[in-house]
């Protein structure tokens, strides 16, 4: 979503300038077939590159994505919170792009299960879903953003100092606050990764998305 955190790609900052300058380079890619992977690969290839001809993907986990940067085991990576804060702090790298400003807004996030599942269960998804919804809230309440953040880091055993500047704000990723799926933006998401070849084909998203789910569950929210 414009205006919030997407993933970024990190180089250092003498050796790469454009994106045509990862040619021949070795890029960090979290998994293949990832969505950070296929955007990548329809990023490049806007740029007249494409794997393995022109450039290398190895993986590399994200916490382990910094320092391979900074050691030189990579020339470019991916770097999500809170690594990319880090990176932000050290002069010698940059960001190069992100995968919103150069494929557009991406719908990444989607829960995925049967139509057998759902008639079995729909009540029970229905339930987690107006919890889900009421969560987005609570996080992104200025009144108890904090308690969140504390959750978190209760959880990751991290200080709350590393995620206190930027969780759940505008420095942090998009949670629509309905829990909805941008249908229109995740089927321009599809086309652009069948035009550039990361997917086998174009598929029609409509027919395979299902939000009565969610309005229901905002409908007992009074919204």
């Amino acid at each position: 979503m414009p205006g919030y955190l997407n993933n970024i790609y990190w180089v250092r900052t003498n050796e790469v300038r454009t994106i045509a300058d990862l040619k021949g380079k070795v890029i960090a890619v979290p998994a293949r077939n990832s969505n950070i992977d296929s955007s990548l690969h329809t990023v490049l290839a806007r740029a007249g590159l494409t794997e393995p001809r022109d450039y290398q993907l190895v993986e590399i986990r994200f916490p382990a994505s910094l320092a391979a940067l900074e050691s030189r085991k990579v020339d470019a990576a991916a770097l999500v919170p809170p690594w990319n804060v880090m990176a932000a702090k050290n002069p010698e790298l940059k960001k190069l792009f992100d995968l919103g400003a150069a494929a557009g807004a991406v719908e990444a996030v989607l829960w995925v299960t049967t139509d057998r599942f759902i008639a079995a269960h729909r009540a029970q998804l229905v339930d987690m879903l107006e919890d889900n919804i009421r969560m987005r809230r609570w996080m992104f309440d200025p009144k108890t953003r904090f308690d969140a953040i504390r959750q978190v880091a209760d959880f990751t055993k991290a200080p709350i100092e590393t995620y206190a500047d930027w969780m759940f704000t505008r420095d942090d990723y998009y949670y629509d606050p309905h829990a909805l799926v941008d249908v229109a933006r995740l089927q321009k998401n599809i086309e652009d990764m069948s035009q550039a070849g990361t997917v086998p084909a174009n598929i029609d998203v409509q027919r395979y998305v299902d939000l009565s789910l969610a309005r229901e569950a905002a409908a007992r929210i009074g919204d």
